[in-house]
């Protein structure tokens, strides 16, 4: 389980693999674009400005791609931050309970829990 979790959790930190591929691509055209600037023959120059398109459309697509991942990412965040908060609040009224005053446990589980499930 604790195995399961560490992957999950890793998986969610790092880059998606469809975001890798892409930038590994970007760069490898970089560097061909670099090479073909100091060509000056027709096939070189044609070939320059294909490579050109290709990294424009490929800034594109990651720039697309990284704002998705970020909102889901930032979704997901959220999500763990909220359970959190409300295992938290559950852990309170359990003790208000315990300890005795009602008002203060009755504030939490009718209150305070309700309103963070909503969110």
């Amino acid at each position: 389980m604790d195995e399961a979790a560490a992957s999950l959790a890793i998986q969610i930190g790092s880059v998606p693999t469809e975001i890798d591929q892409r930038e590994r691509e970007k760069t490898s055209l970089e560097i061909e674009r670099e090479a073909l600037k100091r060509e000056t023959d027709a096939n070189s120059r044609g070939r320059l400005e294909a490579v050109e398109r290709e990294i424009a459309t490929l800034t594109e697509q990651i720039t697309a791609l990284r704002s998705r991942w970020t909102k889901e990412r930032d979704a997901s965040s959220h999500i763990t931050d909220v359970k959190k908060k409300i295992e938290a609040l559950r852990f309170e009224a359990e003790e208000q309970t315990r300890k005795g005053p009602a008002g203060a446990a009755a504030q939490i589980q009718y209150g305070e829990l309700p309103k963070m499930e909503r969110s």
